[in-house]
């Protein structure tokens, strides 16, 4: 289900770092004994992300008593809703932005833009890798490349696309609809129909609807 990414951060958990089977609602909290093995209620996480500097016991509640943190597994959620992606001009540093209370919440927890100084790893492969799709984007839309250059720029566009990437969000916000509408490339347009299923305000951002059936 993760492809070997934790489900909170999508960093890629590494060979020597087993990452964690988590448990989106705590089992050290009685009202959620009853979900210790429950498999919708387990997760896999990077020991960073599960630690008790971030998520670990921490589960914030909204006056309903509804959770605040998202369950990256909830069909019913629209998580496009809740975060965006963003960058600086230079791509030093690409970050997470929460655009409601939830999606804050899920920032500040997982502490996705370092502002606590505990993510720097995160931080710098996430904004590397917006980096290096951005040259790529820049190659693709080129004018002064060759027709095997553009291929070549194009299918490392897709590549990033693939559920199994790391930090998927930024392709599917970016890559993903650029492939779809400027190339009407086939794979892409099927793919992002896929995902604006799933997300409304996704398909609104992605111009789904101006795509040949």
């Amino acid at each position: 289900m993760f492809q070997g990414k934790c489900a909170y951060c999508e960093s890629q958990i590494r060979i020597v770092d087993y990452g964690d089977i988590e448990h989106f609602c705590p089992k050290s909290k009685s009202e959620y004994t009853d979900l210790t093995f429950e498999w919708t209620n387990l997760l896999l996480s990077c020991t960073i992300c599960n630690n008790s500097q971030h998520k670990g016991t921490n589960f914030p509640l909204d006056a309903n008593k509804k959770p605040l943190l998202i369950d990256p597994t909830d069909k019913d959620t629209d998580i496009f809703a809740h975060l965006k992606l963003d960058w600086d001009q230079t791509v030093k540093q690409a970050w997470i932005d929460g655009v409601t209370d939830r999606g804050k919440t899920v920032v500040d927890i997982f502490d996705l833009n370092d502002k606590r100084g505990t993510r720097k790893e995160l931080i710098r492969d996430r904004s590397k890798k917006v980096k290096t799709m951005l040259v790529v984007f820049k190659m693709a839309t080129s004018e002064t490349i060759d027709d095997s250059t553009r291929k070549d720029a194009i299918n490392l566009l897709k590549e990033s696309c693939n559920i199994e990437e790391p930090y998927l969000a930024f392709a599917l916000f970016y890559i993903l609809p650029f492939l779809a509408h400027h190339f009407q490339d086939l794979d892409a347009i099927n793919f992002l129909k896929q995902v604006g299923q799933r997300s409304p305000s996704y398909s609104q951002f992605a111009r789904i609807n101006q795509l040949p059936d």
